[in-house]
């Protein structure tokens, strides 16, 4: 009898001993809230395709097809033209990039991505340098990217300049106490970041942060039904210099 104990314990030994030291983003615990869904809204004659539901995450390695955990894959924030990712990144508690120079100090939000859950605040961008809340994610080993502020506690952020029109995606949220975050693109282009936080807040968000588009929006999600991968994005020219992704996983 203690022959055959010995033998389990330095099985379950060996097998414990063979496990990888860290963890991807990918092969956290089994999301067990929402499940993922693909829907299409309109407001003011506008649509918009949302994804809902299931473990929101980021990366900074980019997500194959041939991870089937991964449900959708966006770019996350700002790619600089030197290729590197903008502002303070933080991935899974490993600080990417900790200074934000000229092109960011207007930025005025930050999206945590903890154990599936989102949140959104504004957060000016000299601030944040000198707050604690850096620090405490990557104690936490979640994940946080900065970016510019579309809607706060349900109010849009009004002010942003008109440009060319482009498609636009955010990363949002509708309850502040429950966290889950969705990914909501424009299936018509917009002048303003202010014209598309006017939409989102129409749609019930609560708090949203821009993501990255223009010629770094391609995408793609996995059909929730069917598996079958579907690419997303217009112009999708700038794939090869993406540098962070926001993923939904299982």
């Amino acid at each position: 009898m203690m022959y055959r104990q010995i033998i389990t314990l330095l099985i379950l030994l060996l097998g414990i001993s063979a496990l990888p030291l860290t963890a991807h983003a990918h092969d956290e615990a089994p999301w067990r809230g929402p499940r993922f869904s693909v829907e299409t809204r309109t407001h003011a004659g506008k649509s918009f395709r949302i994804f809902h539901g299931g473990a929101m995450d980021f990366t900074t390695t980019r997500p194959q097809h041939t991870n089937t955990r991964v449900l959708l894959m966006v770019a996350g924030t700002y790619t600089s033209p030197q290729n590197t990712a903008e502002g303070h990144i933080i991935d899974h508690g490993t600080a990417q990039h900790r200074t934000c120079d000229l092109s960011c100090r207007n930025w005025n939000a930050v999206a945590i991505i903890e154990s599936g859950y989102v949140r959104i605040m504004r957060q000016d961008a000299e601030a944040l340098e000198r707050s604690r809340l850096l620090t405490e994610v990557i104690r936490s080993r979640g994940s946080l990217i900065q970016g510019h502020l579309l809607v706060e506690h349900g109010v849009p952020i009004r002010g942003y300049a008109r440009g060319r029109p482009y498609h636009r995606r955010a990363l949002a949220t509708m309850d502040d106490r429950l966290r889950i975050g969705d990914i909501i693109e424009s299936a018509q282009p917009h002048t303003s970041l202010s014209d598309f936080a006017k939409h989102l807040a129409a749609l019930g968000y609560r708090n949203a942060i821009n993501l990255d588009m223009g010629a770094w929006d391609e995408g793609w999600y996995r059909d929730p039904n069917t598996g079958t991968i579907h690419p997303i994005g217009q112009i999708r020219t700038a794939t090869n210099r993406q540098t962070n992704w926001i993923i939904i996983r299982k």
